[in-house]
C-alpha cells in the first residue's frame, strides 16, 4: 500500500486551503496505512498535527457512539427496531414514529432547530425535541435529521439505565480497546481547533458557571451548538477521538466484533430505493471506485469514515475543515480525490 501517494493528496488538500491538518488512515482488513500532515492553523508557528491529536467527530458520533449503542442493545434483546419511540419516551409527542425511523432518518421530523439560542439546559432541550411535530408524515421521506439521534440517545439511555457515554465505554470503546475516543476531552491542547468562540457560546458558558479564559477558538469542546447545549454528550455529535482509536473501530467493523455478522450486514445496508440510508449508516460513497456494499458516514466538521465489505478496503479522515470557518466547502470535492487515492494506493 503506497502510504506516500495518500499523504501527497492531503497536502494537496492543505495547499488548497480545504483544512489547515488532518491524520488519516486507510488499509484492507488488518494491514494498515496511518499518517499526519499539517498544522493546528494555518498561521506559521501554529502546533503540526501528530497521530494522538484528538479531534472533534462531529456526525460521526451517530455511528461510532449512537448507532452502535442501539445495535448492541438489539442484539441483547431489549431494542425493538419498530417498537414506537413513545412506548420508550412516554414524554414524546408523535405516537406513530418508531426506532427504525429515527435510523433511517425516515420520522419526518425537521433536520435541525437552532435551541442554542432560547433554551439554556438539557431538560429545556429534551421538552423541545420531544414536543416537535414531524414535518411529513412518518416513513414517508427521508430528511437527515440530528434531531432522530438525539431521540435515539433518550431511548438508549432510557432502556439501558446509563447516560449515553457510560454505555458506549463499556460496550463499545473499552470493548475494542480505544482509550482515545470519548466526550468532553479533559485534555484540550490535544484537540484541533475548530471555529472562533461565538456569542451564544460565551453566554451558555457563562450561565453553567463556566470562567471565560479569552481564547479565540473553540478547541476540546464540542463544535456543534445542540451537542454544546446538551453539555457535551449528545447522540448526534460530540464525540472526539484520534486517527488510531477510528482506524480500529473500522478494522472492528470487518470483523463483526461486538454485534453479530448478521446484525452489521443488517444494518449497514440500504433500507430503500428511495434513500441511500441504512440503519444510522449512509451507503453512498460518490465518485469513487468502493464496492456497491460500502457503508460510512461524514462529519460536518471534516470527518469521514467508509468501510467496503467486499474488498475489505476501509478509508478514515479525520481533519478541522470548519477553521477558521465552516463556511469552507472545499471538502466535499476533496473527499472524492482522497478516497480515489486510497483505492489506487492500496490495489
Amino acid at each position: 500500500m503506497n502510504l506516500a501517494r495518500v499523504e501527497a493528496t492531503v497536502r494537496e488538500g492543505i495547499a488548497e486551503g480545504v483544512f489547515p491538518g488532518a491524520c488519516f488512515a486507510f488499509g484492507r482488513g488488518h494491514e494498515l496505512r496511518v499518517g499526519a500532515v499539517g498544522s493546528f492553523t494555518y498561521e506559521p508557528d501554529s502546533r503540526p498535527v501528530t497521530l494522538d491529536v484528538r479531534w472533534d467527530l462531529a456526525s460521526l458520533t451517530k455511528v461510532l457512539a449512537t448507532t452502535t449503542a442501539a445495535m448492541r442493545l438489539e442484539t441483547d434483546g431489549l431494542l425493538t427496531l419498530d417498537a414506537p419511540v413513545r412506548s420508550i419516551l412516554p414524554g414524546f409527542a408523535n405516537p406513530q414514529i418508531t426506532v427504525r425511523q429515527l435510523l433511517t432518518h425516515t420520522s419526518g421530523l425537521i433536520p435541525f432547530r437552532p435551541y442554542h439560542k432560547s433554551l439554556s439546559t438539557l431538560e429545556q432541550l429534551k421538552a423541545a425535541v420531544q414536543a416537535e411535530p414531524p414535518n411529513t408524515p412518518p416513513g414517508t421521506a427521508t430528511a437527515y435529521s440530528d434531531l432522530n439521534m438525539l431521540l435515539l440517545q433518550w431511548s438508549i439511555e432510557a432502556l439501558s439505565g446509563q447516560p449515553l457515554d457510560a454505555f458506549c465505554r463499556a460496550n463499545i470503546w473499552d470493548r475494542l480497546e480505544l482509550e482515545e475516543t470519548g466526550f468532553n476531552p479533559l485534555v484540550a491542547e490535544q484537540c484541533a481547533p475548530t471555529e472562533p468562540v461565538e456569542p451564544w457560546r460565551l453566554a451558555l458558558r457563562r450561565a453553567r458557571g463556566i470562567e471565560d479564559d479569552a481564547e479565540e477558538f473553540t478547541q476540546g469542546e464540542v463544535h456543534d451548538p445542540t451537542a454544546m447545549l446538551a453539555g457535551g454528550v449528545a447522540g448526534h455529535a460530540g464525540l472526539f477521538s484520534s486517527v488510531g482509536d477510528v482506524a480500529l473501530f473500522a478494522i472492528a467493523v470487518l470483523e463483526n466484533r461486538l454485534v453479530p455478522a448478521e446484525t452489521w450486514a443488517r444494518w449497514t445496508r440500504r433500507q430503500s430505493d428511495a434513500s441511500t440510508r441504512a440503519l444510522g449508516w449512509d451507503t453512498v460513497l460518490s465518485g469513487t471506485p468502493f464496492g456497491p456494499r460500502t457503508f460510512g458516514h461524514t462529519g460536518f466538521t471534516g470527518t469521514s469514515i467508509w468501510i467496503d465489505p467486499d474488498s475489505r478496503f476501509w478509508a478514515v479522515l479525520l481533519s478541522n475543515r470548519v477553521h477558521p470557518t465552516a463556511a469552507n466547502g472545499k471538502i466535499i470535492e476533496f473527499r472524492r480525490r482522497y478516497h480515489a487515492a486510497v483505492w489506487e494506493s492500496i490495489l
